[in-house]
């Protein structure tokens, strides 16, 4: 009898170890995972200066260049520090360079991609860069000059800022397709946070 109660009593607690073990592990595992899943809105890394030169190859049957142009410029004049000159229609080594519906989306749902260099080696967003490559998919979801292109290329030359995905119902930040072009008052906050007035 003593014995089979004692065991009792370590199976008790045993039990409550587990029970508060639980809830240690899963407080910790919403602590990580709402830290993973918030939208901070910039990446550590990126471009020593944002006064670049972009340029820019396109398929005409998806956007015009003077369009395209546009959608890239829309960064400008928000941060002193930020100013995207035209470079031509071809790709440089250095800078950023726009893609646009000259490849097949990987999946249904890609509409654009941005992509970072350092000296030739591909890196991550939280490393420097000195090139960034902002594809924008030959997407059945755009039609010509559509606002969904236009904010599609404007998101991805966003990345090419350091600027991370935002959840913002207007943001141009946001995933997704968008039926607007304009650039929210948090895009423009966001870029101002890396790279000043």
């Amino acid at each position: 009898k003593v014995s089979g109660s004692s065991t009792c009593k370590n199976t008790e607690r045993g039990v409550k170890k587990m029970k508060k073990m639980k809830i240690i592990i899963l407080s910790i595992l919403m602590v990580c995972l709402t830290t993973t899943n918030v939208f901070a809105g910039n990446f550590s890394g990126g471009f020593t200066s944002a006064k670049k030169k972009y340029n820019i190859i396109l398929n005409e049957s998806f956007v015009n260049l003077i369009t395209a142009k546009k959608a890239v410029r829309r960064w400008n004049k928000i941060s002193n520090n930020v100013s995207l000159s035209y470079g031509g229609d071809y790709m440089r080594n250095k800078g950023i360079n726009v893609s646009i519906g000259q490849i097949s989306p990987p999946s249904k749902t890609a509409l654009g991609q941005t992509y970072y260099t350092y000296k030739g080696k591909k890196v991550s967003h939280d490393k420097k860069w000195d090139l960034a490559l902002c594809i924008v998919y030959s997407s059945s979801k755009f039609s010509k000059n559509s606002k969904s292109i236009q904010a599609t290329i404007t998101h991805e030359v966003g990345h090419a800022l350091s600027l991370s995905h935002t959840k913002g119902k207007s943001d141009i930040m946001k995933q997704g397709v968008k039926d607007y072009i304009k650039l929210s008052d948090k895009d423009k906050e966001w870029l101002k946070k890396k790279w000043g007035q």
